[in-house]
């Protein structure tokens, strides 16, 4: 017994079945295609970001190099103020060579203290640029990244600039 769709496929012309055929396969081939092109420029945008906050990290890391060398906070705390207030920009931190918060953009009352949270713990032993995927309440994924600040004769860890 033939059910309904049977019957109308085998009332069509041969014709009509080639038609149906290669434009059901266009179909397909055009979805695909724009799977794929959304998929890589997704995969390209969150490239183009990472290389956006790795530069700004290393700017400001660069920037604030003499004011963690000579515990100017005054400084610190202006310059970590003004790459915060970039509108992606969620926070900066300064941490100092013993691993204590030298400045908070967002949460002043952890400054002179030694963060004990994992996120904290791996950019503070990171010895070369370290980026890291962090969940922030009310603000969804975003990328951390910490750059040590080298100074000196003979290129000490001086500290840790984290932004995010």
């Amino acid at each position: 017994m033939l059910s309904a769709v049977d019957r109308w496929i085998a009332g069509l012309r041969l014709r009509t079945k080639f038609i149906l055929a290669v434009n059901g396969l266009i179909l397909v081939l055009v979805v695909a295609a724009t799977l794929l092109v959304e998929m890589r420029q997704r995969q390209t945008i969150v490239r183009e970001v990472e290389k956006r906050a790795i530069t700004l990290a290393q700017s400001l890391a660069a920037a604030t190099t003499n004011d963690l060398l000579t515990y100017n906070f005054v400084g610190l705390e202006q310059k970590l103020a003004e790459v915060a207030r970039q509108e992606d920009v969620l926070y900066a931190i300064a941490l100092d060579r013993e691993g204590l918060v030298a400045s908070h953009t967002l949460r002043k009352e952890l400054e002179g203290t030694r963060p004990k949270d994992d996120l904290n713990l791996r950019a503070i032993a990171a010895e070369e640029i370290l980026v890291q995927r962090a969940r922030h309440p009310g603000e969804g994924d975003a990328y951390d990244i910490a750059v040590p600040v080298l100074g000196g004769s003979s290129e000490d860890k001086w500290g840790t600039i984290r932004v995010g």
